[in-house]
């Protein structure tokens, strides 16, 4: 199974480079033919797959503050704010390592997430095999209680 694929559409101009490898980041660098003052708009298709595609940070913060106001959420403002700049270039590996507010302990624990993706509880796997299991038997009664009901259907038949 192949890897997870490259995002061609940077959602950050600073973020565009022309390879797809964690380690070009920051040594060859896109540039967009773009006037004094304007500012690289994301496409339709990026901004589907990332909706903060081509904000600046300033404005994700800004939204990220009056959603808290409003919802009445802010004893956990900032990490609502960690959480949107992280999302905003989610689309990288190592996206995260670029988002200044996050401590040095914060990035170690997101950096283990990623280096370690199996890390979890054993007893979350067998939740998981559980439902499964309990998923196949349900669709097999189902299955078996719809059948008998269609050759009752049948057999009541003149």
């Amino acid at each position: 199974m192949s890897g997870r694929k490259p995002d061609i559409e940077a959602t950050e101009p600073a973020f565009s480079s022309s390879g797809s490898s964690k380690s070009d980041l920051g040594t060859t660098q896109h540039h967009e033919h773009t006037g004094p003052g304007q500012h690289r708009q994301a496409s339709v298709a990026a901004k589907l797959r990332n909706p903060l595609a081509g904000l600046s940070e300033e404005q994700v913060i800004a939204d990220v503050d009056a959603w808290c106001v409003e919802k009445g959420l802010q004893a956990d403002q900032d990490a609502f704010r960690k959480g949107a700049l992280i999302a905003r270039v989610g689309q990288r590996d190592d996206g995260f390592e670029y988002v200044d507010q996050l401590s040095t302990e914060e990035k170690d624990l997101l950096r283990h997430e990623i280096n370690h993706r199996w890390s979890q509880p054993k007893m979350l796997y067998f939740l998981v095999v559980l439902c499964a299991g309990s998923a196949i038997v349900q669709g097999m009664d189902q299955t078996a209680v719809n059948g008998a009901q269609v050759r009752r259907v049948i057999a009541s038949m003149p």
